[in-house]
């Protein structure tokens, strides 16, 4: 037992004053299951013997693993351990002990359930899954490959040629990722609760972004990098607030081991120095964390300098139909929004530049963290996005025993007060590699997906299982808001922007889907018209209309996919030709709305629930290519200023006629018309209203100095053009490949970063200046 219990001490890296090793070792179970690593006990030679090796910081040669055999083994073992010292030994956070994980993954859980609006937990239902799943049905009717918007998971499943309609079960889903979060709360099952948990939720996000859009969820990414991070944690075993230790623990009883044996899990101390898994999971969750809110301010500064922080954008923010939760407290901030709003501008901008000192500065974490959940708690109060599953997240963040160890509430909770008290410092043994070498390779994978992580933000990637965080990154000064079209100059700038903003991506939506990315995205639906005009066969036009609706013989006019107009056939005899069609879909984009007669409703079940989101972003998108060319309309507009509505035909190989074709094609083949089953899609027009003429100059409300309005025809399909050649890649992805990277967003970004680095580098040196002159040492993380 005495030789046991000393390869225990020796596999779990204490030295041998530890006084946890005087009851065998503290690690117990987790000796078995976390650190698979085993080799001979070798006790470092006697000082007597040796003489100091200034360079390696330890006796003579000292014991084999610090001896390396070449200066590339030894500069690897020396990285890899200031790594393993950066993941595995951050003070202020402890391992995830029961308490902590309980109310992580219950509280997730809570929210599955309740499902609070905003929060994106309609995600993770079986209905939300299966709705996501028949939408791939309609989408194939219109030619999109839903699966080349979907990120890596959807190339994954292109590769593999699999149909994700015939591969998930979204009832299974739904349970797996309930009872795995569950079970992963009470500590019951081992890691496998938590791998299902961590699986089925990444799943789910996939099915959702193959059938709603090519951007991953803002609400539920963190919380999804949790899940993962957790897979690497410590083992229920150790944890004496989890059923597997209390189980562990009866059994052990029961076969009469004793309780200062190896084999019993015990409960693990806060203030213990040794390396731990459950900290490098928290550490890379805080990493990620970091990045999101950092890099969200760097882009706001990077893209509008100090313009973004005269309060403009969340103005624009507090509409009336922005859903808030509390409307008063919304009307008056907008009232007096000279006094509130540029300051809360600058505390936020100036707040997200400073979160990642979270990552090193444990003295300053808890001040940005709370940061993070009021200025989240804001968001939910007075706008629509609810990031409740962030918030829950935060709670892995904190150093909970730091802050209320020494406290009153310490006596009721014996969680808070685990451990003799805190430590600041992290113990060496007299071979660092002794105590980092099992860890070394985790060290390497953490700093590698850190460093992606970080890509992904400077770059604003939105791409499964990667998303950046550029919210409200647009100001009301840009072209398109407040009703302050655009000119044909802007109008070019902005679409080319748009389609060439690193990094390359399947959509122009791909980097401005959610509309808090980019100015143009925002606002150009407000600029985008398709008209869509249906008719039947005269023969087939029989019986009567009911009250409020267009006449069998009316050719029914819809202008973005909502009931405009009933239109007349021509006079007896005459058949309906292509430049009738055209007159229709152009006095469709100008006239009002019919206050007599109006066409039945596309049917809302399939159209709502299934088509339409989706349909609008393809659609908006190759409108966008189409701008990007300079279409003939913006060429021949000048000197007609008569011309309210300049009808300048498109080209027939255009990317907006292309996905003209392909809806009218998929509107009549499959049904999806209201009314006579006889009746088709004859006319579909696709529309970008601009500003021809004035001066081209915006006053301070970004209104335009003179100009005309006109609307620019992008694309077109008439009847007989079904038969012309469609390319099914062209009309919503494959041509942003070959556009030149717009980068300098991105230089400022990086030139911004490295401005933070320098200040976060300055201010270490001087706390840690200051450390040593009153305690005679400095480290890390001593500011």
């Amino acid at each position: 037992m005495r030789k046991r219990n000393s390869m225990v001490r020796h596999y779990a890296h204490h030295d041998e004053s530890d006084d946890d090793d005087k009851d065998g070792g503290i690690y117990g179970i987790e000796t078995a299951v976390l650190l698979p690593y085993h080799h001979t006990a070798e006790m470092p030679p006697s000082p007597s013997k040796t003489r100091r090796n200034p360079r390696y910081g330890q006796s003579g040669s000292g014991p084999s693993c610090c001896r390396p055999n070449s200066t590339i083994g030894h500069l690897y073992s020396r990285v890899t351990d200031i790594l393993a010292r950066f993941w595995y030994t951050d003070p202020a956070l402890s391992p995830l002990h029961g308490p902590l994980r309980f109310v992580f993954y219950f509280a997730m859980l809570t929210i599955l359930l309740t499902k609070p609006d905003g929060s994106g937990s309609m995600a993770f239902t079986a209905g939300s899954c299966k709705r996501a799943l028949r939408r791939l049905v309609h989408y194939d009717n219109f030619g999109f490959d839903m699966k080349f918007e979907a990120g890596l998971f959807g190339h994954g499943l292109r590769y593999l040629d699999w149909d994700p309609r015939n591969m998930f079960n979204c009832g299974w889903l739904q349970s797996c990722v309930r009872w795995g979060m569950a079970l992963s709360a009470i500590g019951l099952g081992g890691m496998l609760p938590r791998i299902i948990a961590a699986v089925t939720w990444w799943l789910m996000f996939g099915i959702k972004m193959i059938s709603f859009g090519p951007q991953v969820g803002h609400e539920q990414y963190l919380a999804g990098v949790a899940f993962v991070a957790f897979c690497f944690a410590e083992n229920n075993f150790v944890d004496e607030y989890s059923i597997d230790s209390y189980l562990w623990r009866t059994w052990t009883r029961l076969r009469g081991v004793p309780a200062t044996s190896a084999n019993t899990a015990q409960r693990r101390r806060w203030d213990d120095s040794s390396p731990s898994p459950g900290r490098a999971a928290r550490k890379i969750v805080l990493f990620q964390a970091c990045c999101v809110m950092f890099f969200a301010g760097v882009h706001k500064f990077a893209s509008y300098a100090f313009t973004w922080l005269d309060g403009g954008t969340i103005l624009a923010s507090l509409h009336d139909g922005n859903d808030a939760r509390v409307p008063f407290l919304r009307d008056f901030c907008r009232e007096h929004s000279w006094f509130f709003l540029p300051p809360m501008a600058i505390v936020s901008v100036i707040g997200e530049l400073l979160s990642m000192m979270g990552v090193f500065s444990p003295s300053y974490r808890h001040y940005i963290v709370g940061s993070w959940i009021i200025f989240h708690t804001g968001i939910m109060i007075l706008m629509h996005p609810n990031f409740a599953m962030n918030m829950v997240t935060y709670i892995v963040l904190v150093d909970w025993r730091g802050l209320f160890g020494g406290t009153a509430l310490a006596k009721y909770l014996p969680f808070l007060s685990d451990g003799s008290g805190a430590n600041t410092s992290i113990k060496r043994n007299r071979c660092s590699g002794r105590k980092f070498r099992p860890y070394r390779l985790g060290a390497v994978v953490n700093t590698v997906l850190a460093t992606i992580m970080f890509a992904t933000s400077l770059l604003r990637i939105d791409y499964w299982p990667f998303s950046s965080y550029a919210l409200y990154n647009w100001h009301p000064s840009d072209p398109g808001f407040n009703d302050s079209k655009f000119t044909p100059e802007e109008a070019l700038a902005s679409a080319h922007l748009c389609l060439s903003q690193p990094p390359i991506g399947p959509t122009c939506g791909n980097k401005s889907g959610s509309e808090h990315h980019d100015s143009f995205v925002h606002t150009r639906t407000h600029y985008m018209k398709k008209v869509l005009v249906t008719g039947i066969h005269l023969e087939d036009a029989v019986g009567s209309a009911e009250d409020g609706q267009c006449d069998p013989t009316d050719l029914r006019v819809y202008v973005n996919w909502s009931p405009h107009s009933c239109r007349a056939r021509p006079q007896d005899g005459e058949q309906i030709s292509p430049d009738y069609i055209q007159h229709i879909m152009r006095e469709a984009t100008t006239n009002r709305k019919s206050k007599q007669k109006l066409p039945k409703k596309l049917p809302d079940k399939i159209w709502t629930d299934y088509v339409e989101k989706g349909l609008n972003w393809r659609v908006e998108d190759a409108m966008t290519a189409s701008l990007e060319d300079n279409p003939k309309c913006f060429e021949d507009a000048q000197g007609n200023a008569n011309e309210h509505n300049w009808m300048a035909d498109p080209s027939q190989d255009s990317f907006a006629s292309d996905m003209a074709r392909r809806l009218r094609s998929g509107l009549t083949n499959y049904r999806y018309l209201p009314g006579f089953p006889q009746e088709k899609a004859i006319g579909v027009g696709l529309f970008f209203q601009f500003i021809d003429g004035g001066t081209g100059e915006r006053n301070e409300d970004g209104q335009l100095d003179g100009g005309t309005p006109r609307y620019c025809k992008l694309g077109e399909s008439v009847m007989g053009d079904l038969d012309l050649p469609s390319s099914h890649s062209r009309s919503f992805g494959d041509y942003i490949a070959n556009h030149d990277r717009y980068w300098t967003d991105v230089i400022r970004g990086i030139v911004l970063v490295a401005v933070m680095a320098a200040f976060v580098g300055i201010f270490a040196w001087y706390k840690n200046s200051k450390g040593r002159t009153r305690h005679g040492r400095a480290g890390i993380y001593h500011f």
